[in-house]
């Protein structure tokens, strides 16, 4: 069985900016770096880490570093695991999706399952990737604990695949708070399976989230 320490990015720049980053290159914030070391710590406490991999965008692996300094393991990055491609909407603030793009949006905020972000990606394309990602990982590291360094779309639809449930659910599970661990296993025989979500109480009143608008 393989085990997943699956770890959203600390706040990057662009949360604190209460931006649709996507996938543009933005870094942690000064208490994103803060979230993460912290994390770590949790971390190393917590589980034997066998391996690391990454989103090779800048917020995850540079939160994934020190996890990786903590323990001594090096990185490996999957493209697989970065966010979503945000399109026509990356780099704008949240409050001007509705502005400029009211159908989309409103669809986004209320079937997001089925949405697709103007000029970039569905839903379901992220879902496939969170898959084939995860699964990737699993033949690579049987009986390993793996911590999985990602973002919050990505994770909730990693969150959907691990409970077996349809796209059409999605708009019903909460985002991961920046810097939380959720923990999911997977095995060939019972396929994955959703342990625990968005554990944060290690960062003690640092937790940041998603503004309630996107």
């Amino acid at each position: 069985m393989t085990t997943f320490i699956i770890v959203r990015h600390g706040e990057s720049e662009a949360n604190k900016m209460k931006i649709f980053t996507g996938v543009s290159q933005y870094n942690l914030s000064e208490l994103g770096h803060k979230q993460a070391e912290t994390t770590a710590e949790f971390i190393k406490k917590t589980y034997k880490i066998d391996e690391i991999y990454s989103s090779p965008l800048p917020r995850a692996y540079q939160t994934a570093e020190h996890t990786a300094d903590k323990l001594g393991l090096s990185i490996t990055t999957e493209e697989n695991l970065r966010e979503i491609n945000g399109g026509e909407w990356d780099g704008m603030k949240f409050d001007d999706l509705w502005e400029k793009y009211e159908k989309e949006y409103h669809k986004w905020k209320n079937d997001i399952g089925s949405s697709r972000c103007p000029g970039g990606e569905s839903a379901k394309e992220v879902s496939d990737r969170a898959r084939k990602a995860f699964l990737k990982i699993a033949k690579l590291c049987p009986d390993k604990t793996v911590a999985v360094f990602s973002h919050a779309m990505l994770i909730r639809c990693a969150e959907a695949m691990f409970k077996n449930a349809p796209l059409s659910e999605l708009q019903n599970l909460p985002w991961v708070s920046n810097a939380s661990v959720t923990i999911a296993t997977y095995d060939e025989k019972d396929g994955f399976k959703l342990v625990k979500r968005d554990i944060n109480e290690h960062l003690e009143g640092m937790q940041t989230h998603l503004p309630k608008s996107c």
